[in-house]
């Protein structure tokens, strides 16, 4: 960590917030939670001692103190005996309220009391008495309670309204002249409009847009605006996460905690696969539960991308107090089939993500060589216990010829800034030929909960191949994406790029635009990217991103940054030497992370478990 990086954490931590503040804010906020979304039998006692009801039950109390119910017939209202006094009562044949009192004279029987007219009856009379119609000039005539005329119809059956001087189609045949159209010197048509003086007030281009003077395009104008303050909104929220951070690991210990939790040998033993296992390759975790996560992988005969290969999943269960991981359920997602013309069809490169529903989307790609790529689609709804029949989802993108590929990594569900509710996979193509300068790597989206899918954009980046995804506070999707370009230096050469950061900005979701982040690794690897905000905890936002640094896959390491992806922290992992390969990382609590990755030669896969001071440190 730079001295000036220090220095500012110094700086925000002395002048901005103080612990005992973010103390109280914390126990306010748990006031706020209880407040929202308590019975309405409860009360929030908050930290100044004072007792309010719920949320609910302070609705539940209007509604029957000071709402009123709503009857069907007037009948049907007469023969009800509220259990609260007063209460207010609507016939909806009658359009009367009425109201269950005291009967006059009496301490303990009560009725139901009209209003007398109801506002139907009043409105009718009101109106029969304020209209004339007058068999002269106007034909029709409305005036307010002061004679004052509001509107009135002419013998020639023109409507004319109070304060317009002409009658009212002919202020709109007005305005409509008031468009006009011109020509731009190529010869474009543009619809402009003009005030008085003929200066144009607005014009829409040829191409749709809205120009206005002094502002430019509309739309531009908008955009920019609302990025400025979402920029201003998200840098202000990642400060004050990481002041949170910063202040809490002064007092919280150092943990590491690393474990074998499942190895070739498990998964041979296990026979769900019709071949023999003796490598786990292509890992990828998704939380399912506070403590649960589903860990997919590919089982494989041998070391061979296109043998006899086996996309299987199994549980990963942490305990809490032990922090020992429990591996169970394996099984296989989808077994290696025969191929009718010869070969094996390949099941490789799952990712999921967890849906609102409980619903677990998982994707996997079925493949061929380097000639035949499918993307399947399965999902489970009790945490992965079954699963649903696959469905080839690419005849719904009609991307065939680009051989896509899932990215082996995580799915997500956008939850800020526009389309939230979408469902997002980070994917890449290989190109036809799978020539590696014809990677390109990008994202498919589904808005319906999985079942229709299409594809998103895709980054104009040579070489890229497998790519995460994580979406920022206000909406924008950061990718990391593995470059393939290979020609040039040696290990680890500085001048070859093997992962780049792009993010693609809330709204259209279209542009890719570069992260001027430093180098981060210098493994030509998968990597793991999450933004550690989620619905199981109360992490505060931040990026988080692991890979191997050595490209002879080995040296892991995981990086933090508090502002986008512009500036990083690290960490490095013990024990990974010597071999750590394809890698991920995920949230088991605020205080700590779970790491997973490739071991022992791709015989076994390892976790380890480690707490956010060792993470980022403490200044």
């Amino acid at each position: 960590m730079t001295g000036a990086f220090y220095a500012w954490r110094k700086v925000m931590a002395d002048e901005i917030i103080t612990r005992q503040q973010l103390v109280n804010a914390s126990i306010d906020a748990d006031s706020l939670e209880v407040f929202i979304s308590g019975s309405d039998f409860e009360d929030v006692l908050t930290r100044l001692g004072k007792q309010y009801p719920t949320l609910a039950k302070l609705v539940r109390i209007m509604m029957e103190t000071g709402g009123w119910k709503a009857y069907e017939t007037e009948a049907a209202l007469l023969a009800t005996t509220p259990t609260v006094t007063p209460s207010v009562g609507y016939a909806f044949d009658t359009k009367k309220l009425y109201l269950w009192k005291l009967k006059s004279g009496s301490t303990t029987e009560y009725e139901w009391k009209d209003e007398g007219k109801s506002q139907l009856t009043l409105a009718e009379e009101f109106t029969s008495e304020k209209v004339e119609f007058q068999y002269a000039e106007k034909l029709f005539k409305w005036e307010d309670l002061n004679k004052i005329p509001v509107m009135y119809l002419d013998a020639l059956a023109r409507l004319w309204l109070a304060n317009l001087p002409k009658d009212v189609a002919t202020h709109i045949r007005e305005f409509i002249d008031m468009q006009k159209s011109v020509y731009t010197q190529n010869g474009k048509h543009i619809n402009a409009l003009y005030d008085a003086n003929g200066l144009p007030v607005a014009w829409i281009t040829s191409d749709g847009k809205t120009v206005l003077p002094k502002i430019g395009v509309l739309t531009d104008y908008i955009e920019n605006k609302v990025a400025s303050v979402n920029r201003q909104y998200v840098d202000s929220v990642n400060q004050s996460a990481f002041l949170t951070d910063s202040l809490a690991v002064q007092t919280m210990g150092e943990f590491q905690q690393q474990q074998t939790v499942i190895t070739a040998a498990d998964v041979n033993a296990a026979a769900v696969f019709p071949h023999n296992v003796t490598k786990l390759r292509i890992p990828a975790i998704t939380r399912i539960q506070k403590n649960k996560y589903l860990c997919f992988f590919e089982a494989r005969l041998n070391d061979d991308d296109f043998g006899e290969n086996s996309q299987g999943v199994c549980t990963l269960t942490v305990n809490e107090s032990t922090f020992e991981i429990t591996t169970s359920d394996i099984k296989a997602l989808h077994a290696r089939e025969v191929r009718p013309s010869g070969g094996f069809y390949t099941f490789m490169n799952a990712c999921a993500t967890k849906l609102d529903s409980g619903r677990v989307i998982c994707l996997y790609v079925k493949r061929y060589g380097t000639s035949e790529h499918y993307i399947y689609k399965r999902y489970s709804d009790d945490d992965g216990l079954t699963w649903s029949d696959y469905e080839n989802i690419g005849t719904q993108l009609n991307m065939t010829f680009y051989n896509l590929l899932c990215p082996c990594s995580q799915g997500l569900v956008k939850r800020y800034g526009s389309n939230n509710g979408r469902i997002i996979f980070p994917v890449w193509y290989s190109g036809k030929a799978y020539v590696a300068s014809d990677f390109r790597a990008g994202y498919i989206y589904s808005d319906d909960g999985g079942t229709t899918w299409h594809g998103g954009a895709f980054a104009e980046i040579p070489y890229g191949n497998e790519v995460q995804c994580a979406e920022d506070l206000n909406g924008d999707l950061i990718f990391a994406i593995r470059l393939d370009q290979t020609a040039g230096g040696g290990t680890n050469d500085p001048t070859i790029q093997v992962k780049k950061l792009v993010k693609l900005l809330n709204g259209t979701l279209s542009t890719f635009i570069d992260i001027p982040a430093p180098r981060l690794t210098n493994a030509r690897v998968m990597s793991g990217l999450i933004q550690s905000k989620n619905a199981y905890d109360r992490s505060t936002p931040k990026l988080q991103f692991i890979c191997a640094n050595d490209l002879n896959r080995k040296n892991l390491k995981v990086w933090n940054s508090y502002d986008s992806g512009l500036n990083w922290t690290q960490y490095d992992v013990p024990n990974t030497e010597v071999f750590a390969a394809y890698s991920c990382i995920e949230k088991l609590s605020y205080e700590k992370n779970l790491l997973l990755w490739e071991a022992d030669n791709y015989s076994s896969l390892k976790t380890s478990i480690v707490s956010l001071r060792n993470l980022i440190g403490v200044a």
